[in-house]
C-alpha cells in the first residue's frame, strides 16, 4: 500500500535530525549533568516525552546505580517528593504547563532540577539538543522522541557522537526492513500488547502512538498477570490482535506463545537481538515502525492525524492540576 507522504518523510528524517542535534550537543555538559544525579531521582514527561522519561529512568538506575522513577508531571503535584534529590524533565519546547508546575514544586522542595530540551532556560542545568534544522512537524513525535532517547542511551554506552549516530541509524534501518506479518480487516481493531520487564519502553511507544494516531484500541497485558485469567478477553472477543514484545526471552515467553497464539487472528512478535537497555531502545524503534505499518495498512498517517478541535482546547490548558 502506498504510504502517506508526511509520515514517510518524517521517518526518513529521523537520522538527519539526530545527526543535526548531536552535532551541536555539548557532550561534556550532558555527561556532567546526568552523572550528577545521585540518590533518588524522578523523571517526568508527557506524551512522546513520557516514553523518553521511561527510558531515562531505566538508564539512570543502571548507569548511576540510583533509584529513578518515571512519573507524569501531574503526579509530582500530588505526591510527597521531599525525600527525593532530583527531577529530570523531558520537554521538546520547554513550554509545557505540567512540566513547569512540577519544576516549581520540586524547586520549592529543594530538589535539583534539569530539563532535556531544545529550548533551555538555564544552560548550566539544562541539556540542550537543538540543532539548526527546522522543527519536526508531526502529530506523533518521532525524531523528537528518538533524539532524547539516544542522548540517554549514549549516557549508558559512552560512545562518541559518530558511534551513537551509526548505532541508531543501524537500528532504524533494521526496523524499516522488517516484513511485519500484521493484517486485519477490522476498521478499528483491538490491539492487545504483551509486555513486561525490559519491554516497557516499547510498550509505551505502542500504547501512546496507537491511541494518539487513532489506529485502534490498545490493551496492555503484563506477561505473568496474563497467566491469571486475562486470556478470557481474546477467547470471548474472537477477533483480537496480539503484539508480543520480547527482550531477553524467558520460560514465560515460550509458555505464552505456545499456548495462546491460537486465541488470536494476528500475532506479531517484536523481538530484540540485543539485551537490557540497548534491547529496550531497539524494541522502541521497532515499535514505531510497526505503528507506521499499521497506519499504512489503514491508509492513515501518524504525522498528519485527523483530530478533533477539542485537541487545541485541551492542549492549551494552564489551570490547576
Amino acid at each position: 500500500m502506498k504510504e502517506k507522504k508526511e509520515m514517510q518523510y518524517n521517518f526518513d528524517m529521523i537520522i538527519p535530525r539526530l545527526e543535526d542535534s548531536i552535532k551541536f550537543l555539548d557532550v561534556e555538559n550532558t555527561r556532567r549533568i546526568l552523572s550528577s544525579l545521585k540518590g533518588k531521582n524522578i523523571c517526568i514527561g508527557t506524551g512522546g516525552s513520557n516514553v523518553v522519561s521511561h527510558f531515562a529512568s531505566i538508564v539512570l538506575e543502571k548507569s548511576n546505580d540510583i533509584i529513578s522513577l518515571c512519573k507524569e508531571p501531574r503526579d509530582i503535584l500530588h505526591m510527597n517528593i521531599e525525600n527525593y534529590d532530583s527531577l529530570l524533565g523531558f520537554t521538546y519546547g520547554n513550554n509545557n504547563h505540567g512540566i513547569n508546575e512540577a519544576f516549581n514544586k520540586a524547586h520549592s522542595e529543594g530538589l535539583s532540577i534539569h530539563a532535556v530540551t531544545t529550548n533551555p532556560k538555564c544552560w548550566a542545568n539544562d541539556i540542550d539538543y537543538k540543532g539548526i534544522m527546522p522543527n519536526e512537524r508531526s502529530f506523533i513525535s518521532l525524531a523528537s522522541t528518538i533524539i532524547p532517547m539516544s542522548i540517554m542511551l549514549n549516557h549508558y554506552l559512552n560512545n562518541t557522537k559518530e558511534e551513537l549516530v551509526d548505532l541508531v541509524a543501524k537500528k532504524c534501518l533494521e526496523a524499516s526492513q522488517i516484513d511485519f506479518d500484521f493484517n486485519t480487516d477490522e476498521n478499528f481493531p483491538l490491539l492487545e500488547i504483551m509486555s513486561g520487564d525490559k519491554t516497557n519502553v516499547a510498550c509505551k511507544v505502542l500504547e501512546c502512538t496507537i491511541v494518539e494516531a487513532g489506529l485502534g484500541i490498545p490493551l496492555v497485558h503484563e506477561k505473568y498477570s496474563f497467566c491469571h485469567g486475562r486470556s478470557t478477553l481474546p477467547y470471548t472477543h474472537g477477533n483480537s490482535n496480539l503484539i508480543y514484545l520480547i527482550n531477553e526471552e524467558s520460560e514465560i515467553d515460550d509458555l505464552l506463545l505456545t499456548n495462546i497464539s491460537e486465541l488470536y487472528n494476528n500475532v506479531t512478535v517484536l523481538r530484540s537481538t540485543d539485551k537490557s537497555i540497548l534491547g529496550e531502545f531497539d524494541l522502541a524503534v521497532k515499535s514505531f515502525y510497526l505503528c507506521k505499518h499499521i497506519a499504512s495498512s489503514q491508509n492513515k498517517d501518524i504525522s498528519a492525524v485527523k483530530y478533533s478541535e477539542v485537541v487545541r482546547k485541551l492542549y492549551k490548558f494552564e489551570g490547576k492540576m
